[in-house]
C-alpha cells in the first residue's frame, strides 16, 4: 500500500505518476504536466515525457521525480506529511546541485583569438530602474571603442530594484548574443549583483526577489564565458538615461553602419560632461 496516499499499490509507476500527491506536484509545478491520464506502462511514460526534450526540460523532469521520491521517503522512514511546500524545497536544492555539477563538468573551448573575456574589446554598460513596485525600466548600450554597437531601452515589470538590475543584465546578454559578438564584458553600477554574477557556484544566497533573474544571469555568463564587473555610477549615465525614458527604444546597425558614440549620445541630450566621464571610467575589479 502507498505510504503517502493509501489509495493504491505501492511500486515506482504509482509513486512517481498516479499517485495524488505525485500528481498534484507534477500538475503545480514547474512543469505543469498532467500526469492522470498517462498510460500504466512506465516504458511508455517515460517515452512520452523525455522523448523530443530539450536538456532543460529533461533535467527539470528527472529533478521533480527525485524530489517525489524524497517526499516519500521522508514519510516512509520519517513520518513527514508530504506537502507541496516541501516538494518545492527539494526541487530548488536539487536544481542548485544540478547546476554546480554541470558548471563543474563544463568543458570550455579554447578560443586562440580570444585568450581573455577581460580583454575584449566589446563592453555593454548596463542599467535598471525601478519606480513603484511592478513598474521599471532597463537600459543597456553596446560600445565598440567609441563606436556604437546597438542600445536597448525598455521597461519592465518588476517588484524591486535588484529584480530591476537583473532584469537589464539578463536582456542585455540576450541582446550581445543577437549580436554574435565573440566576447563582451558587462558593466553594472550595482556591486552586489557584479558579484554575485562571478561566483563560481550558483549564487543559492542571491535576493529572494530577484532569485530567479540572477541564476538565470549567472547560467549566461558561464554559458557564454561573458565576464560582469562593476563600474562606479558616475560611470554609467549613458546606461542610466536608457533605463529611465518613458518608451521603449533600440537600435542595431546594419553591416556597413558606423555611429559614433559621441555623436549618439549628444543626440540623446546625454550631457558632454557626463558622456566623457562615462568614456573615461577605469573597470573596477570585483574580489570574490
Amino acid at each position: 500500500m502507498c505510504a503517502v496516499c493509501n489509495q493504491g499499490e505501492e511500486d515506482v509507476l504509482h509513486m512517481l505518476f498516479h499517485c495524488p500527491f505525485a500528481q498534484a506536484c507534477w500538475l503545480m509545478g514547474p512543469l505543469a504536466l498532467r500526469t492522470d491520464e498517462l498510460p500504466r506502462d512506465l516504458s511508455i511514460i517515460l517515452d512520452s515525457l523525455f522523448k523530443h526534450k530539450t536538456d532543460e526540460v529533461w533535467t527539470m523532469l528527472a529533478n521533480s521525480a527525485w524530489a517525489i521520491w524524497r517526499c516519500r521517503n521522508e514519510k516512509t522512514y520519517g513520518g513527514k506529511v508530504p506537502t507541496f511546500e516541501r516538494f518545492l524545497s527539494i526541487l530548488n536544492s536539487v536544481g542548485v546541485e544540478t547546476r554546480i555539477a554541470a558548471a563543474a563538468n563544463k568543458k570550455k573551448e579554447v578560443q586562440l583569438e580570444v585568450s581573455n573575456v577581460c580583454n575584449s574589446q566589446y563592453r555593454c554598460k548596463v542599467d535598471g530602474s525601478w519606480r513603484s513596485p511592478w513598474i521599471g525600466g532597463l537600459g543597456f548600450v553596446v560600445e565598440d571603442g567609441e563606436l556604437l554597437k546597438g542600445y536597448r531601452a525598455a521597461p519592465s515589470v518588476v517588484c524591486s530594484p535588484m529584480q530591476a538590475e537583473a532584469v537589464a543584465l539578463r536582456e542585455a546578454i540576450h541582446f550581445v548574443k543577437s549580436l554574435n559578438l565573440p566576447s563582451c564584458i558587462f558593466l553594472t553600477d550595482n556591486q552586489d549583483l557584479a558579484k554575485v554574477c562571478m561566483e563560481l557556484h550558483p549564487p543559492v544566497d542571491a535576493d529572494w526577489r530577484a532569485y530567479r533573474e540572477i541564476n538565470e544571469v549567472w547560467r549566461l555568463l558561464k554559458e557564454f564565458d561573458y565576464e560582469c564587473r562593476h563600474i562606479p555610477r558616475s560611470q554609467n549615465c549613458v546606461a542610466d538615461h536608457l533605463a529611465k525614458v518613458e518608451h521603449a527604444a533600440d537600435w542595431m546597425p546594419e553591416s556597413t553602419e558606423i555611429i559614433s558614440l559621441r555623436e549618439w549620445a549628444d543626440a540623446h541630450a546625454t550631457s558632454i560632461i557626463e558622456f566623457e566621464d562615462d568614456m573615461t571610467g577605469d573597470i573596477e575589479e570585483v574580489t570574490i
